[in-house]
């Protein structure tokens, strides 16, 4: 271990006292909640962004800023995108400082953000209470290759939240760190240590493989651009699970990713994790190679870990209509005879730009996950961190069919709806496997429960900054509840 360090302080060292390399951006990245990663999303399904692999989340303000500056181009050239250019306007507003730097060619060697956002909401069914969040970030880039980002979110209600990973403090509040990281990136490559979000794949609102609406986790990360390619991987310490005699099992998750942008058109990806671990169990420095194939090591060492595979795409297939897909293959069996792999698979489609509504979207989307899918025989390598999946939200032994539509009124005004139609059956992620997954399993196990939710929502932005909403919803037991909230963001920035 002590060698490893030396090698990457050296590293780090030798990256730092490299010339000086081009125009250095922000490198903060965008929360995956934040509402600049939907914009982008449109946005790009309007104008296609030639440089951003939006389903490799997250990406950065600077990288954002570089894509609308090419978008603004590309409308003043003679486009026809009124509907982008509202969203050009928000993401200006709010990106000013990146795109003025951007067309600037400044260099400031040093410089520190503060950015606020209060995220106050109200529920009809929590008789009327409050839950307010308070998220400060800070980000300082200390050197022109060398930038930090921390973001704290301080909550009024983060213990009723089954998926908070904190304690409580005093009076009701609670808090974490959601980010803490430092990167250092030199022309195309881009290393990143602590605590972040990732997202991969495709799907409207969970992917297969790396959901991204788990919490942040800590992990050392490396990204790389080489034409048309985007590599990305990352390892990372997951939450140790307690044994028997006050013993524990550690866990470690490993993930790589390639995607390739053809043309304006077309986007691939293709990804592989592996998470393991076990009492005694180490880091695998072999599962800290990207360029090895997971599945292969697994193989060669005897060991029974959790091996996952995912291609997915997008496709702008016509000005007015996009197609999107994931595949997940878990556990997959040459032989096709130990036992049945287990898939899960999302498909959708996107269009826009119609030629008598301008302003609506519409996106549907199909997604299922077969029996089984996440398990695993031993209960530390399940697909988990926490008591969240790292991969689709459904989980497994389910499948969901969901509809929205949003119209654009104006850059200020937004109605959208979403039903959403669920299936699931008895199969879960933390069901024991003593024995291999049987031949001829039907999917969905048991007794199946079928569900409907409905949504109505408005969004009013009378700036990019100043954000409120109402959304009424309908549950799968018949139930009606209201939220209603506000966003407000805040931001300043010193350079020298």
């Amino acid at each position: 271990m002590r060698r490893a360090g030396r090698w990457l302080g050296l590293f780090l060292l030798a990256f730092l006292a490299l010339p000086d390399p081009v125009l250095s951006l922000e490198e903060e990245e965008i929360p995956l909640s934040d509402w600049m990663v939907s914009h982008a999303e449109r946005l790009h399904s309007l104008l296609p962004f030639r440089k951003i692999d939006l389903w490799s989340r997250p990406f950065t303000r600077g990288e954002l800023a570089r894509e609308v500056i090419r978008a603004r181009a590309r409308i003043e050239g003679g486009g026809e995108h009124s509907l982008a250019d509202g969203y050009l306007l928000e993401l200006e507003h709010e990106l000013a400082p990146e795109i003025a730097a951007i067309l600037a060619r400044e260099r400031t060697p040093k410089a520190v953000t503060v950015r606020g956002d209060f995220d106050g909401a109200v529920r009809s069914d929590e008789n009327g209470a409050v839950r307010g969040r308070l998220l400060g970030d800070l980000a300082v880039r200390i050197a022109p290759r060398l930038f930090w980002h921390q973001r704290i979110e301080i909550d009024s209600k983060g213990e009723d939240d089954p998926d908070f990973r904190g304690r409580g403090w005093k009076q009701g509040i609670t808090g974490t760190f959601t980010h803490a990281y430092a990167v250092l990136r030199v022309r195309s490559f881009r290393l990143t240590a602590g605590r972040r979000q990732i997202r991969w794949g495709n799907g409207l609102d969970g992917t297969l493989l790396l959901q991204g609406g788990h919490p942040s986790f800590d992990q050392i990360g490396a990204e790389v651009r080489w034409g048309p390619l985007d590599g990305y991987a990352f390892v990372a310490p997951l939450d140790p699970l307690p044994l028997e005699e006050g013993s524990e099992a550690r866990r470690f998750l490993s993930a790589h990713r390639i995607t390739a942008r053809l043309g304006e058109r077309l986007r691939v990806g293709l990804s592989e994790t592996v998470l393991y671990g076990g009492e005694g169990r180490n880091l695998d420095w072999a599962y800290t190679n990207p360029l090895l194939v997971y599945y292969g090591v697994q193989w060669n060492r005897r060991r029974d870990d959790n091996v996952l595979w995912s291609a997915d795409a997008y496709l702008r297939l016509h000005r007015s209509a996009d197609l999107f897909g994931e595949l997940l293959v878990d556990d997959f069996q040459y032989d096709m005879e130990t036992e049945p792999n287990q898939i899960g698979f999302l498909f959708g489609v996107r269009l826009k730009s119609l030629p008598r509504l301008p302003g609506l979207f519409v996106d549907a989307e199909y997604v299922r996950v077969n029996n089984w899918v996440y398990g695993h025989d031993q209960n530390w390598n399940r697909y988990t961190y926490g008591n969240v999946l790292l991969g689709h939200p459904i989980g497994p032994d389910g499948d969901r069919f969901l509809l929205r539509l949003l119209e654009r009124l104006d850059p200020r005004w937004e109605v959208g709806f979403d039903w959403e139609h669920r299936r699931k059956g008895e199969g879960r992620v933390d069901d024991d496997r003593e024995s291999a997954v049987p031949d001829g399993t039907a999917f969905l196990t048991g007794d199946v429960r079928e569900s409907d939710r409905f949504g109505l929502q408005i969004r009013f932005a009378p700036r990019p900054d100043r954000r409120l909403f109402l959304r009424v919803e309908r549950d799968d037991l018949e139930e009606w509840s209201t939220r209603a909230g506000v966003l407000l963001r805040f931001a300043t920035t010193r350079s020298s």
